[in-house]
């Protein structure tokens, strides 16, 4: 008899719990024309039970508690809805589009198309993702961001060009660069350096000024600009104000580089050992042995490294190990970098507005590199009317770039490894070494260059867009543009009497 009670008692049991959870079933369907929406994500809320509506837009969830609870309905493209289930098993839901997602406009060319109409190939970047990166160049911020975007520095001083090749190279002689338009102004990106190592003419914006950047990577690119589109488009929007209060937004930036990996040359007991063995093999070889059976070889290979290391100490001792130079460490500076920006924008319904003001100061990890940018930028947008509106962009920059030699040449920083690590940077009396003024350099040291030497270029750089719309209809606009891209480069050298340069009797410092 107790076992037949316990036995009913559980049945009992899974009765009450059978009948606490139901099944709800419905179907969803759009609210524009009443077609089914098959694919709709059905999931009660706060849990993982979930199902999926099928061709006929039709669903069906077990497992809904008899106290109820809320459904949720999604789709990509469509407008979530949250529904409560109550007492019901049927629930019915309609669904419309999500306007704002399909309606996202997308900068291309001298206009504006809506996300779903858009075919080509974009890679599109915000200006949240590189704002405040650490760099001087927004192309070097795109690093690594862009998907078919290759973006190589052509070395590492600051301010210097930057290679970037959309989908790879297309041009054998001619240039790979892309075209750049800022706000729909086409600004100049020519090498106008002196020298071999061309400078960055897109050092002069400020990354933090910039919205989005958009790159167009295939066909439509030369379908608007022609074949100055060839090698790809990149599409900069700045940041325009909105109606509303005025907000300010100020942005301060410091930090420290170094270089990493360093490579290990010798020192100088290596130098030293290295040396002298190589010179005594060619002595064995040719014959003679000047460390065990010492004498008088004139043409003695050790003899001569002896001497000439006489001369790359200077005067110091290479035979007590005296001098041990790391050359390397000495083309290598702490680099810092300031940077602070400033930023008000607002307005009404008729005027918006955007200004902002900037300053960077930025050390190169190559001693004698340096780039400094003050800048300000100045969007405005006025509303006549409902159907004419004028928009206004204007942008001031200076830059100054403290630069180098050219990478081949012995006077750029990296060329100092070149020099034997018994040599000294500087003799007793504190004079830098030079060959040509006091024994102990191999070669024309680059810190000769750094001190005596100064290599400047300032860029002054006024990039204005002027434009006015006029709605004819809600199909048709009539778009004026006017805008110019104002560079101006100055590049002095000058090299005192302590320079190779500057050397001569005859010259006596030079400058160009």
């Amino acid at each position: 008899m107790r076992r037949i009670l316990l036995l009913f008692s559980c049945i009992c049991c899974i009765g009450i719990a059978w009948a606490q959870e139901r099944t709800v079933s419905g179907r969803v369907t759009s609210v524009e024309d009443g077609s089914p929406l098959p694919g709709v994500n059905v999931v009660l809320k706060g849990t993982s039970n979930g199902t999926a509506t099928d061709a006929d837009g039709m669903y069906r969830l077990t497992g809904i508690p008899a106290s109820g609870g809320s459904l949720v309905f999604s789709f990509i493209g469509l407008q979530s809805s949250e529904v409560a289930i109550g007492e019901r098993t049927v629930v019915d839901v309609s669904l419309s589009l999500d306007v704002t997602q399909l309606s996202e406009v997308v900068v291309t060319g001298y206009g504006t198309q809506l996300k779903q109409n858009l075919t080509g190939n974009i890679a599109k970047v915000s200006g949240e993702a590189i704002q405040n990166t650490p760099v001087t160049t927004f192309e070097q911020a795109l690093q690594g961001r862009a998907a078919g975007v290759l973006i190589t520095s052509q070395n590492g001083k600051l301010g210097q060009g930057i290679n970037i090749r959309i989908r790879g190279s297309s041009s054998i002689s001619a240039s790979n660069e892309p075209l750049y338009v800022v706000d729909g102004m086409i600004i100049n990106n020519d090498n106008l350096s002196s020298t071999a190592a061309a400078t960055s003419a897109l050092a002069d914006i400020n990354l933090n000024d910039i919205q989005s950047i958009e790159i167009l990577k295939d066909a439509s690119a030369a379908a608007i600009y022609g074949s100055r589109g060839a090698n790809g488009v990149v599409l900069i929007t700045t940041k325009r104000g909105k109606a509303g209060k005025t907000n300010f937004t100020a942005n301060f930036q410091y930090g420290s580089s170094k270089p990493t990996r360093n490579r290990e040359f010798l020192n100088a007991a290596q130098y030293v050992e290295l040396m002298r063995e190589s010179a005594y093999n060619n002595d064995l070889r040719d014959g003679y042995d000047p460390i065990n059976e010492p004498g008088d070889y004139p043409g003695s290979w050790l003899e001569f490294w002896e001497d000439f290391m006489d001369y790359l100490g200077g005067d110091t001792d290479w035979r007590t190990l005296e001098t041990d130079t790391n050359w390397e460490k000495e083309a290598f500076q702490k680099a810092n970098i300031t940077s602070f920006d400033l930023t008000a924008s607002g307005g009404n319904e008729k005027t918006t507005f955007a200004f902002t003001g900037g300053y960077t100061n930025q050390d190169g990890i190559l001693i004698g590199n340096g780039f400094k940018r003050v800048n300000g930028r100045l969007n405005l947008d006025h509303k006549v009317s409902d159907k004419l509106s004028f928009q206004t962009n204007v942008s001031i920059s200076k830059s100054v770039n403290n630069r180098l030699s050219s990478d081949n040449a012995f006077a750029t920083p990296l060329q100092l490894v070149a020099q034997a690590p018994i040599t000294p940077v500087r003799d007793k009396q504190g004079n830098l070494f030079d060959d040509a003024l006091n024994p102990g350099a191999a070669y024309y040291p680059a810190t000769v260059e750094v001190e005596n030497a100064s290599f400047v270029t300032t860029v002054f750089r006024n990039i204005v867009a002027l434009g006015a719309t006029y709605k004819i209809n809600k199909d048709l606009r009539l778009i004026g543009d006017y805008g110019f891209d104002l560079l101006t480069q100055n590049e002095d050298r000058y090299w005192n009497e302590f320079t190779q340069v500057g050397r001569p009797a005859n010259v006596q410092g030079y400058g160009q």
